[in-house]
């Protein structure tokens, strides 16, 4: 297997490198000054996935709090309204600015549906065996529109800027209609983004360091890759921006769009486009992979993540639970569902963590639907501990996961390596056990081992779930050895070395740019 990847990657360096530096030339547009719109009005337009929208949510509850002089406009898909509703409710018990937010109804189809993707099909192994899988899905997910829908997209967000006339449009890195918009009207925009910017930036680095330096997504590599993993890399890498490059469906569709007069659209090379665009993205040192050379018009902020008010004014009585024990949170995102086997290799594994120490445990579990996960399938396994008290099971959590992680309870955080989660428990100090599933989040599970501030759960079972393989990992974390000892050191230093909240900064940063309009 080596020696093939040995030549596979051998082939790619060269041509990647010359793909690499013909984007990087190609996608740079003649600059161009900005239209100048309305110096107190911003327009967001976002995706309403919790793990792309989070990072909007979090900056316009700051927006409100902060700058409540700022009129926000929300351009997206009908189920983000009550999430927008949500915010604008307790930011209103601070001050009057709630009613500075006026919510716009994009046209769908939802960034989901368009990917007609389900997110099982993510569900893989990481490394080379699912390269083909990494490459067909982010072909999909960076614009998975049809160039029909997204041209109806793209001329409703136009004509909402030309109406509005924001001083800055600020943009989901994933909606890609919008962003379009922006830069055909020539208006200044800011990307903002969940990931940090070796997601973003790696491929363009210094002397080809995107194939060998910077972990592939989907890899699962730590940083700095070992030696041994290296070929690995370049290899998946390599494949990564050849696929990005050379897709068919993606030129028939840019073709259309160029055709019905947009500029260069849907370039996976130009997320970052000044002078017109800035980006925004929640890398945070000690936490984050750094690069060699970082773009200009670029803002690192640290954790961006959204706790409208503490656990004990969200769920008061979940809140007097934690208070009795140091506890231990699992919440493996809101689109993991258990099967079976997974269900019972965590009801398994707790039921050893809660016989052999003194925590207890909140257990977000969103069963399967197709087929049904019955409780009799993995309730016997806790059913003592969860008559006790000791552990709480739960369907959906009702308090923001940041207020529980900041309630100074908590101990673990159990999560599956996607962006958001990652920096919740970044933010609040709290040590991590990654049990990822999905290939885009086997990177963050490595930055967590990388930095020191936790284990991964899975190394050998993934994208499953091992009850001996888990437990391991859940007394590493729990039972007060060394290294338990040392990453809870670590992920308390860094939080406490985070100076500001990531979403005042990216906050900041939006209104200071919106205030150079007219």
């Amino acid at each position: 297997m080596t020696d093939w990847n040995q030549i596979y990657a051998a082939a790619f360096v060269g041509i990647l490198g010359g793909l690499v530096s013909v984007h990087l030339k190609t996608s740079k547009r003649k600059p161009s000054a900005a239209v100048k719109g309305r110096s107190d009005t911003i327009l967001f337009a976002v995706n309403t996935e919790y793990g792309l929208s989070n990072v909007h949510l979090a900056t316009i509850f700051s927006l409100l709090r902060n700058h409540p002089n700022l009129k926000i406009h929300i351009a997206s898909f009908p189920s983000f309204a009550s999430k927008v509703d949500r915010i604008r409710t307790y930011a209103g018990r601070q001050n009057s600015s709630s009613s500075n937010v006026v919510f716009h109804e994009l046209p769908g189809p939802e960034f989901g549906p368009a990917t007609m993707m389900p997110s099982e099909m993510i569900i893989r192994p990481p490394g080379i065996r699912s390269i083909d899988t990494v490459t067909k899905a982010v072909q999909v997910y960076l614009a998975p529109w049809t160039g029909e829908d997204h041209l109806r997209m793209h001329n409703f967000v136009r004509d909402l800027i030309r109406d509005l006339d924001p001083g800055v449009v600020a943009l989901d890195i994933f909606l890609r209609p919008a962003m379009d918009a922006a830069r055909s009207e020539r208006r200044l925009h800011a990307v903002l983004a969940p990931n940090v910017l070796a997601d973003i930036f790696g491929s363009t680095q210094p002397w080809l360091s995107g194939l060998w330096k910077f972990p592939a997504m989907g890899s699962a590599h730590t940083f700095p890759i070992p030696w041994s993993s290296i070929t690995s890399n370049i290899y998946q890498a390599a494949c990564f921006l050849y696929s990005m490059t050379f897709c068919p469906d993606q030129a028939s569709k840019q073709k259309f769009l160029n055709d019905n007069g947009l500029l260069d659209p849907i370039s996976y090379f130009n997320f970052h486009d000044p002078p017109l665009g800035h980006l925004i993205c929640q890398d945070t040192p000690n936490a984050s992979i750094p690069l060699i050379r970082t773009p200009p018009n670029v803002t690192t902020t640290g954790p961006i993540a959204i706790s409208v008010a503490t656990a004990e004014e969200q769920d008061p009585e979940l809140a007097k639970w934690m208070n009795k024990a140091p506890t231990v949170l699992i919440n493996l995102g809101s689109f993991f569902r258990y099967d079976e086997e997974r269900a019972r290799a965590m009801a398994g594994s707790l039921k050893v963590v809660l016989e052999r120490t003194e925590v207890q445990v909140l257990w977000k579990i969103m069963p399967n639907t197709e087929p049904v996960l019955e409780d009799g399938v993995w309730m016997p396994l806790v059913e003592d501990h969860v008559k006790s008290g000791k552990l709480r099971v739960e369907k959906w959590l009702s308090a923001d996961p940041l207020s529980l992680l900041e309630t100074g309870h908590v101990v673990l955080s159990v999560h599956h390596g996607g962006a958001s989660s990652y920096h919740e428990a970044v933010s609040a100090g709290v040590p991590h056990l990654v049990v990822p599933a999905w290939l885009d989040c086997y990177n963050y599970a490595a930055l967590a081992e990388s930095f020191k501030l936790g284990v991964r759960g899975n190394h050998k079972a993934a994208p499953g779930i091992s009850q001996d393989e888990l437990t391991e990992a859940f007394l590493t974390m729990l039972d007060g050895g060394p290294s338990c000892v040392e990453m809870r050191t670590n992920a308390k230093r860094l939080a406490k070395s985070i100076v500001r909240q990531g979403r005042d900064v990216a906050a900041d940063k939006i209104a200071e740019l919106a205030a150079g309009g007219h």
